[in-house]
């Protein structure tokens, strides 16, 4: 036992005397530190990627997505102060655009303005009507739809030829998920499939407030929640080089 103790002794005098001189060296000093910086800012890197990733539920499926499907998708989720986009039609029913309600097309393109960041305490009338052309197909008019309309913390109103915005804020307990359920396309048209819901005390309900069944947050089971539920069809049309969403329909296949 005295002799494996005094090993152990050894081993630390030598291991330390090593640490020491090793340190006493600028160069390696210099080197570990920059080791230790770059291992912190990588560190704090993947929290903030964390974060945003929280923002699309199962965003590594999300990512599998190509390039137009996921920023179409982008802008459907955490809309409004409202949660995740919501149109109010019949199942089994589908409404070209210009017939949809105008309020789900004005959270449809604020969304659009805020994840291109566009939205500020003042702008322009002909921001809404420039947007609103490249968004939609057929002829959508929203600016006499903007008085009084609140999107996330902010009211905004028409004042002369400017769009102004005051604070209030949005009061929403809820959590709301998405599920991309599937696209298809081919050079001039795209259409998405999306469940939306929220979750309250451990139960996922739908959009239209329907009990779809106990959640416990897992994907697996999210998935399983969903699979019995109506979902959206979003159909858009290739315009002069833009996606515009040309129909909505509300597909129960159960």
């Amino acid at each position: 036992m005295n002799k494996i103790i005094s090993n152990i002794k050894n081993m630390t005098f030598k291991l330390s005397k090593y640490i020491k001189k090793f340190f006493s060296n600028r160069v390696n000093t210099i080197i570990v530190l920059i080791v230790l910086v770059i291992l912190a800012v990588a560190f704090i890197m993947s929290l903030i990627n964390t974060n945003k990733r929280k923002e699309f539920f199962l965003n590594h499926i999300y990512d599998m997505y190509p390039q137009e499907v996921r920023d179409l998708y982008s802008n459907m989720v955490s809309v409004s102060c409202n949660g995740d986009l919501y149109f109010d039609i019949d199942i089994n029913n589908e409404i070209k655009v210009d017939k949809l309600n105008k309020n789900n097309l004005l959270d449809y393109l604020f969304s659009n303005l805020d994840k291109n960041d566009k939205l500020d305490d003042s702008f322009s009338k002909s921001l809404i009507s420039k947007t609103q052309k490249e968004l939609f197909m057929g002829k959508v008019d929203l600016l006499n739809e903007i008085n009084d309309y609140q999107y996330g913390d902010y009211i905004y109103n028409v004042k002369g030829d400017k769009i102004i915005r005051k604070a209030n804020k949005c009061e929403s307990n809820n959590y709301y998920v998405s599920h991309l359920y599937g696209f298809s396309y081919d050079s001039n048209k795209l259409s998405m499939d999306i469940n939306f819901g929220y979750v309250k005390d451990d139960v996922l309900y739908d959009l239209n407030n329907n009990r779809l069944g106990e959640y416990n947050g897992g994907a697996i089971k999210m998935f399983e929640v969903f699979n019995s539920s109506s979902y959206y069809r979003l159909n858009y049309i290739k315009n002069n080089n833009y996606l515009k969403l040309d129909s909505v329909e509300l597909i129960d296949e159960s």
